[in-house]
């Protein structure tokens, strides 16, 4: 079989392929995702959970149930939490009316959304890149009676938001992240640690209260992920969301590219 043009000049160096480990649960498009950045760079790149949802069990979701159907609008940050909510919902045969109104923190989520409601018949909201870009447009739907589902950390800018507005608002917490079992993990084999949220940091921390990162280094995925590795004195190679790198597929690449240049 042929080589690809950069996996051959990595042999040519007789280096070995760097290797990336992405602290979440591998998926189809999440593979394919990052499967050209493997190929260009002649990168390895694996994917592992280190958080998995631990959704509040039926009997409790259902004392809430008189409460739920009284809302005329949701919020949704992620997809844990549309899944977890409608799955809950169906079992306890709660059903929304097509005037309810779903207000979703990226565009992205109406995928996750249509698998539970028919969206043609919807009236629904999206951000660009979180639920806050929603603020500017909530005071025209100040009627609405709001309710947010959501992981049970919360998110104190939505709770500060309807707190300061005074509009109808409830919180509830439907599912707490809890880390997962990484003693198999071999994390000396990697070169970069990708983490996405404050709480796989926590469950890495966990697993190996005491690594040393020795050249290895992380990357981190927004402003609360990168308050924890810097209280914990990790080594940062590079925080997304920036202006020339938005997304996490941009700042591999940007990092690949640079650490490319320099061997």
């Amino acid at each position: 079989m042929l080589l690809s043009y950069a996996s051959s000049i990595y042999l040519l160096y007789d280096m070995q392929p760097f290797k990336i480990l992405i602290a979440q649960k591998k998926t189809l498009g999440l593979a394919n995702t990052y499967a050209k950045i493997a190929e260009t760079y002649g990168a390895t790149i694996d994917f592992r959970a280190f958080t998995e949802p631990e959704v509040i069990s039926l009997p409790t979701f259902r004392i809430h149930k008189p409460k739920i159907v009284k809302h005329t609008a949701f919020l949704f940050t992620n997809r844990i939490t549309i899944n977890s909510f409608f799955s809950l919902a169906k079992a306890c045969s709660i059903t929304f009316p097509t005037t309810t109104k779903y207000f979703l923190a990226t565009e992205q989520l109406q995928k996750y959304l249509k698998e539970y409601i028919e969206i043609k018949k919807r009236k629904i909201f999206c951000g660009k890149k979180k639920i806050e870009d929603l603020f500017p447009i909530l005071p025209r739907h100040k009627e609405e009676k709001f309710f947010f589902p959501c992981s049970q950390e919360g998110r104190k800018t939505v709770n500060d938001f309807f707190k300061k507005k005074g509009y109808k608002y409830t919180k509830a917490a439907i599912y707490a992240n809890k880390p997962c079992d990484l003693s198999d993990l071999k994390i000396n084999d990697y070169d970069l640690v990708v983490f996405f949220s404050p709480f796989a940091i926590q469950a890495f921390a966990e697993a190996f209260p005491n690594h040393q990162w020795e050249g290895a280094k992380i990357a981190v995925f927004s402003t609360k992920a990168q308050k924890v590795a810097k209280k914990m004195k990790w080594p940062i190679a590079f925080t997304i969301p920036t202006p020339e790198s938005p997304t996490m597929l941009k700042g591999i690449t940007a990092y690949l590219e640079k650490q490319r240049s320099l061997q």
